[in-house]
């Protein structure tokens, strides 16, 4: 099919404000939507255009406290493809260890290789699952200052990839770092709030926790001042019991000791009377007592 516009080489005037263009457009894309993928693959589709080139990958790399690496594709394109047919999907990452080939080597080294290859392509050989193994090869690492962050990888161009086309991608290789910096900017930031968020929900839960064991405490300790209060009352009801029973008793041995008083001295004076009674008979009457 037709190019909406003529194929540009590194010779070509217009090169330059097309890349520059080209990596705008990516820019903006990504300060619209904020998706990395869509920005980074239109760039991508903008410099197989400039370049002439018949695939393509751009992906993060991500480096392991270990040194060991992996990329992350982010952006594919082969223009062999059918017109229509979607891209196949991308994997979500891959060992560089496990990328014997050109790519993995760029991966691993981080340093910019050209590879040429005489004759035919290894049928069957991907670069990557989607991507044919390309007779030409050329990759360019994408550094924020000594990190690696990402490579552009183009290949199959018709006219090869001349040595100075490594310093006109410079531009584009620069927007591949800034997108890249800011994907990876952002997603820390969103696993540093979904930490925060599983944190807050941690809280809230031992918090929950806290507030159901501070309210069974409180009934067990309402029960429990409830029983020891009733327990204190029988105690007390109990000892006014006792005290009132000692008032009784003492009352009543006091009053006791005092009507056997009264009985005796009852009975004495009788006695008395009695015996008054038979002197005051016999002097009248002439009685003996016996």
């Amino acid at each position: 099919a037709p190019r909406s516009r003529p194929l540009a080489t590194p010779q070509t005037l217009d090169f330059a404000p097309r890349l520059l263009e080209a990596s705008t457009a990516a820019q903006v894309e990504f300060a619209r939507s904020g998706d990395v993928r869509a920005a980074l693959q239109g760039l991508l589709g903008a410099l197989l255009e400039l370049t002439g080139s018949a695939s393509g990958l751009i992906g993060e790399v991500l480096s392991a406290p270990d040194k060991t690496r992996r990329l992350r594709p982010l952006a594919l394109a082969h223009a062999a493809r059918e017109p229509g047919t979607a891209e196949p999907p991308l994997p979500l990452e891959l060992d560089a260890s496990a990328l014997t080939n050109a790519l993995g080597t760029l991966v691993t080294t981080g340093e910019p290789m050209l590879v040429q290859t005489r004759g035919q392509a290894p049928r069957g050989k991907e670069l990557l699952p989607g991507l044919p193994l390309p007779k030409r090869f050329l990759g360019l690492p994408c550094r924020a200052g000594e990190d690696l962050v990402g490579v552009l990888g183009l290949g199959d161009a018709a006219e090869g990839y001349p040595p100075e086309l490594v310093g006109l991608l410079q531009p584009a290789l620069a927007t591949c770092v800034s997108l890249l910096v800011c994907e990876r900017a952002a997603r820390q930031g969103r696993l540093a709030e979904e930490r925060l968020r599983e944190q807050d929900e941690e809280l809230r839960g031992h918090r929950a926790q806290m507030e159901e064991l501070i309210h069974q405490r409180t009934e067990t300790l309402l029960v429990t001042t409830v029983a020891l209060e009733e327990r204190q009352a029988q105690l007390m009801h109990a000892e006014r019991m006792a005290s009132l029973g000692q008032l009784v008793a003492g009352i009543v041995g006091e009053a006791d000791g005092r009507t056997g008083g009264s009985c005796v001295r009852c009975c004495e004076r009788t006695q008395r009377d009695q015996n008054g009674s038979h002197a005051c008979g016999a002097g009248v009457f002439g009685w003996k007592s016996h």
